[in-house]
């Protein structure tokens, strides 16, 4: 019997320093539940390309889901600066903002002219994160994610799960 209670004994005292040890362990921050997104873009000389800036989202992205969230599209003609808010978004969502020069297609061989230039920038809390340009020489130096599709473009997103 006295067997028996050392046996508690032996493994009472390593649960209850196990039990101290957790309570006092400091907490662990924790991602912010939201985040804010803004996309900004700034352009010049964009007179006669077709410029344009489209944002899309998604809410609770996953693959087996579609849940379209905020989005819009402005066109610009001569220039722009502008920051816009696109909402707040929760810990899985997907925010996609691209740029694009309609009226310059690989199919006609065309490219923008030397001093044109259209930039966007996605934004989050208050942290510029991913951004592209389009201008003569994005698709030589490929800039970050500008394609001809057919159009010239230029697309950056922000998944807030791996923020």
């Amino acid at each position: 019997m006295k067997t028996l209670a050392t046996f508690r004994y032996i493994l009472l005292v390593p649960s209850l320093s196990l039990a101290g040890y957790t309570s006092e362990a400091p907490e662990m921050a924790k991602p912010a539940a939201t985040h804010v997104v803004e996309v900004r873009v700034i352009g010049q000389n964009l007179d006669g390309l077709g410029a344009e800036l489209n944002v899309r989202s998604v809410l609770d992205w996953s693959p087996r889901t579609y849940n379209p969230g905020p989005g819009f599209s402005k066109t610009f003609s001569k220039s722009v600066n502008e920051t816009y808010t696109v909402g707040t978004f929760g810990p899985r969502d997907y925010i996609e903002a691209s740029v694009s020069f309609k009226n310059v297609a690989f199919h006609n061989n065309t490219r923008p002219p030397a001093n044109a230039q259209l930039r966007v920038e996605i934004i989050t809390d208050g942290k510029v994160g991913e951004r592209t340009r389009l201008d003569a020489n994005a698709a030589n130096d490929k800039a970050w994610k500008v394609e001809y599709n057919p159009y010239l473009k230029g697309t950056v997103a922000v998944e807030t799960n791996k923020l």
